[in-house]
């Protein structure tokens, strides 16, 4: 899904364009989460949805994120029940967080 979305956004956007493009792009967004669990033979459910969702405190780099609902795009693969992985999609702290 990062390498999705990192085809539309080529520069900084503000958050209502950020919103925007995911937004208009949620069926790009399915269809890639469909494609990878048929690839790797899994039948489960899923479920794109962008939102108010809780978040654990989080750290990027030297900045300090309190626990609390953030306006993200939540993946939901089966019953979700398993591991998260947590990206912040405006601004792009996961990829801050790759590199480092």
């Amino acid at each position: 899904v990062v390498a999705e979305i990192d085809q539309w956004v080529t520069s900084p956007q503000t958050i209502e364009e950020a919103r925007g493009t995911i937004l208009s792009h949620m069926g790009d967004i399915e269809r890639v989460i469909a494609n990878e669990l048929h690839k790797r033979g899994f039948t489960y459910d899923y479920k794109a949805e962008l939102g108010s969702v809780p978040f654990p405190t989080k750290i990027y780099g030297s900045e300090v994120y309190p626990a609390g609902n953030y306006e993200a795009l939540r993946i939901s693969l089966g019953k979700a029940e398993g591991q998260n992985w947590w990206c912040v999609l405006f601004p792009p702290l996961c990829f801050v967080d790759a590199v480092n």
